[in-house]
């Protein structure tokens, strides 16, 4: 029974999970199997026993993907919570840690303190009634007073920081983004109707090229994925609980867990005329609109006041919900287009209300729809044995942990080079080392000292490979450009570089 439960892999993991913890296992009577998420989790409940006391539980088990699940962050929003009652009541608590599977993918136990529904499940005007009362406590309990702080932040750090791993190199939106004109995220500007106007770039904000534009913002506690698969409710509707916290910080802006709320529920029941869908989309871009009215009224009852800024960071987190929501295999094609719509007006309103400068729009390249049903975009490649580190250097580099994103690299650089590339060609390494310059400049910007070690070691090995040795050196060229422009001529760093451009090796 178990293993048709929740399959036959997370069932064989479930046993030993059960040898390891003292406990027994159980189906419950009334199966719930609500349908696989946008990412392609599944949650499912099950019934666990203690050994020495015989306690029934009910347990939330979630099946995440390989690479998808981070426990860790779930016990640190718990352990956050201790001595705030009116927090801890909204979230479920979570066992110390995840269990693996033999395919890669994780097992988390969460302990539900009240019903078992995804909110998912329950009609439009129950999905609005319990979204409207989850935007309320994220914004007046879970980050009221000394709980939330404001800050400066960039606009393209914090779209950066939202989007995280999904931007690089074998990133989720990276891989759709290669099917379009998009490739390289160079252009600022797009368009989407051949009929209509020219409309900025959403991923060109996110490079270091894009303007930059600093404001105010508020940031605390945030889930960070938190779409309607992310609440569980109570059948009276009036007890709701987060589950699933593994992408838990500290310091996101307070708009961002409302709008990846809001954005979900939308798409629960986004219209199929034309019409409907532009007013669905106007409703999240218009600070008067009826749909932001409970939001705005939350902001106001923590003492702030809805102005540009607040607004500007509103656009920026939808712009960044958005454009995730383009990746998921779960949403029709049509419905992935209309999100790239969306952060496209939005990064609009951000260029026209905050006078952000993008230049002018006269090339702006004609973007088909590059989504299909059930294909989140290009055929993913093998998984690099890097990845992991690479993934976790972005999560770090976006905490503010730059020296851990700096190890991580380093890390994935030796073993790039030393371990799980040892017996490639020399050209397959330059690939594939361009491949770890290209993620680390996205996680740093192109004249980090991390991204200049990895490109000295791509020279190094391409200058070996048979009628390369002319690009290698241009790229010792490039190097030393972007090293004197980073540390100037005096530093340690611009000196190595030169000195091995002007070695015979380079000659």
């Amino acid at each position: 029974m178990l293993v048709e439960h929740v399959g036959a892999t997370a069932a064989a993991a479930l046993r030993l999970w059960e040898v390891d913890q003292g406990v027994i296992v159980d189906v419950p009577p009334v199966l719930w199997r609500p349908a696989a998420g946008y990412t392609g989790a599944i949650v499912r409940r099950i019934i666990v026993s203690d050994d020495s006391t015989g306690v029934r539980r009910d347990v939330l088990l979630k099946v995440c993907p390989p690479g998808r699940a981070e426990g860790a962050g779930h016990v640190r929003a718990w352990r956050d919570s201790e001595g705030e009652p009116d927090v801890r009541a909204r979230l479920v608590e979570p066992y110390p840690s995840g269990w693996p599977t033999a395919d890669g993918s994780i097992l988390l136990m969460q302990r539900p303190a009240g019903g078992v529904m995804m909110l998912s499940e329950l009609p439009t005007d129950g999905i609005a009634t319990v979204t409207r009362a989850v935007v309320r406590w994220l914004t007046t309990v879970w980050n009221r007073g000394e709980r939330s702080r404001r800050t400066q932040a960039p606009l393209s750090g914090l779209l950066s920081d939202q989007l995280a791993e999904t931007l690089l190199r074998h990133g989720s939106i990276t891989r759709w983004e290669n099917l379009t004109s998009l490739r390289g995220r160079e252009q600022p500007w797009l368009r989407l109707d051949p009929d209509g106007p020219p409309l900025p770039n959403p991923l060109f904000l996110t490079t270091a090229a894009a303007p930059v534009h600093r404001f105010g913002v508020r940031i605390g506690r945030a889930h960070r994925d938190l779409h309607l698969d992310n609440i569980m409710v109570a059948p009276s509707l009036d007890d709701f609980q987060l589950i699933d916290l593994a992408t838990y910080r500290t310091d996101t802006p307070l708009t961002v867990d409302p709008a990846v709320l809001l954005l979900s529920a939308a798409l629960q029941a986004l219209p199929d005329a034309p019409a409907g869908r532009a007013a669905t989309r106007d409703a999240f871009l218009d600070p008067a609109s009826p749909g932001l009215a409970g939001y705005r009224e939350c902001v106001e009852a923590i003492g702030e006041r809805w102005d540009m800024a607040w607004h500007t960071a509103w656009l920026t987190a939808i712009i960044g919900a958005a454009l995730r929501c383009t990746t998921y295999d779960g949403l029709a094609a049509s419905t992935r287009w209309w999100c790239l719509e969306l952060a496209s007006h939005a990064a609009d309103r951000i260029r026209t209300e905050a006078g952000v400068p993008l230049g002018p729009a006269d090339d702006a390249p004609l973007v088909l729809n590059p989504f299909r049903d059930g294909v989140s975009g290009a055929p993913q490649p093998p998984p690099s044995p890097v990845a992991p580190l690479l993934v976790r250097a972005a999560r770090a580099r976006a905490a503010g942990a730059t020296d851990v994103a700096v190890r991580l690299l380093r890390e994935a650089l030796r073993r790039a080079v030393t371990e799980a590339f040892n017996d490639d060609p020399p050209a397959v390494t330059v690939d594939r080392l361009q491949d770890l310059a290209h993620d680390a400049t996205r996680i740093f910007g192109a004249d980090h000292r991390m991204v200049l070690e990895i490109d000295l070691r791509r020279a190094d090995v391409m200058n070996t490979v048979r009628g390369r040795r002319g690009e290698a050196r241009r790229l010792m060229v490039d190097m030393l450009h972007r090293a004197e422009h980073r540390y100037g001529t005096e530093h340690q760093v611009t000196i190595r570089i030169g000195a091995i451009l002007d070695s015979p090796k380079f000659e």
